[in-house]
């Protein structure tokens, strides 16, 4: 009897250990009860919220932020869920907003969509030097130039796109021109840097904007949840459930409003339960 006891002992603490183990494998990693965690518009409503102690109330006009302070690590072998509700306060005053990540390299330096969001095939080479304030400069002939519009040129390219994120970015191209041996791209505005004749390159998308469209638009006065999950790293791209090349931390933000959406004065949009699961 005595052994029998024992064995269940055991085999209880077992049990007891490997839920507590199971458990231990998700953690939120920010916290929307305490405000000193977040900066920018960081208004508290403590009467209309979900389930947690408050909710946080953005209104004014785009993009108002509201974002996490500190920078989170993050592990390209474990998978992210970014949760949160949202609502609009009065239903007479609509409110819109997007959620999304703001993303960070090794040196913090924050990642956006011009730093990795390439065009694959598009690599090419400066015939000549390019002079930092020169607005036209000469590249080899790839057609995918004369086809591809709403471009930045990435300098310094490499074909694997260990590259990524790449800050070597030029002004947007206005016009590409097809000179017979050698096209002649032209500048929206004058390069910030100079680079020598051969240097590899490649179209980028132009924008200078985060992950902002997780989650994007016009809100309901009852709640609304939106949830994201992300894991791995993408090799290039700006897609939403990968991390962007290179993203070794990040910030979770709300904007209100959006760029063509514009919410009438007084309009309020509420936020709560704000999480950063990360899972195995």
């Amino acid at each position: 009897m005595r052994n029998i006891t024992s064995s269940i002992c055991i085999l209880a603490l077992l049990f007891l250990f490997n839920s507590m183990a199971t458990y231990a494998q998700s953690v939120d990693l920010v916290d929307s009860n305490d405000p000193s965690k977040w900066e920018g518009l960081v208004v508290v409503n403590s009467e209309v919220k979900h389930s947690k102690e408050n909710s946080f109330e953005l209104y004014g006009k785009y993009p108002t932020e509201l974002i996490t302070k500190d920078m989170i690590a993050v592990d390209m072998d474990k998978a992210y869920t970014l949760s949160a509700w949202l609502r609009t306060l009065d239903s007479a005053l609509p409110a819109c907003g997007n959620i999304g990540l703001r993303m960070y390299d090794k040196d913090k330096r924050e990642i956006k969509i011009a730093n990795v969001d390439a065009f694959a095939n598009t690599e090419s080479r400066l015939v000549g030097d390019v002079v930092q304030g020169a607005k036209e400069f000469l590249i080899e002939k790839n057609p995918l130039y004369l086809e591809i519009k709403t471009v930045s040129i990435a300098f310094n390219a490499k074909d694997d796109y260990s590259d990524l994120p790449n800050f070597d970015i030029s002004p947007r191209v206005s016009k590409v021109v097809d000179l017979g041996e050698n096209y002649k791209v032209i500048l929206s505005s004058p390069m910030p840097k100079s680079y020598k004749a051969g240097t590899k390159i490649r179209l980028h998308r132009p924008w200078g904007a985060p992950l902002y469209w997780i989650r994007m638009g016009w809100y309901p006065p009852e709640w609304t949840h939106v949830t994201n999950t992300m894991k791995s790293e993408a090799v290039y791209g700006a897609p939403i459930d990968k991390f962007w090349h290179g993203t070794k931390y990040v910030r979770v933000f709300v904007w209100f409003g959006n760029w063509n959406l514009k919410p009438k004065d007084g309009a309020k949009l509420l936020v709560s339960d704000i999480d950063l699961i990360q899972e195995d």
